[in-house]
């Protein structure tokens, strides 16, 4: 079975904690940012097609406060730095481990394998030190 890549972004308004950490940023470390823009990424082994676009919409994102992109981050404007940021083999992650449980419990099959990341889109111009 394929492995299906998703991310998901809260949409304005609903991206606090983007908001939260670009201000904590600025703030503490005196950096200058133009946008962070944050995306969970989920990796889903062991489903269909089928599957995957019913879940996409409700367990991995809500449309009502989520965009959700298959496969590739969406589109960034101008200069920016990305950091990924995921558990270490066989360190437990919580947010794939519910979502897998979900799935499983959807399909009423086995649980899929599920890796997820969060990665962090920073705006702006960056020199090596920052």
């Amino acid at each position: 079975m394929a492995v299906f890549r998703c991310y998901t972004e809260k949409k304005p308004g609903f991206d606090v904690e983007a908001g939260r950490l670009r201000s904590e940023l600025e703030e503490v470390l005196n950096l200058k940012i133009g946008y962070i823009r944050l995306f969970n990424r989920y990796d889903i082994e062991g489903i269909d097609i089928g599957t995957y676009n019913d879940i996409k919409r409700s367990i991995l994102s809500e449309p009502q406060t989520d965009y959700c992109y298959d496969e590739n981050l969406p589109g960034l404007d101008g200069e920016h730095f990305i950091v990924a940021v995921e558990a270490l083999p066989g360190q437990y992650d919580q947010r794939a481990d519910s979502c897998a449980q979900c799935i499983q419990i959807i399909t009423r099959g086995e649980r899929p394998a599920v890796k997820t990341a969060k990665i962090y889109v920073f705006g702006g111009s960056f020199s090596k030190a920052e």
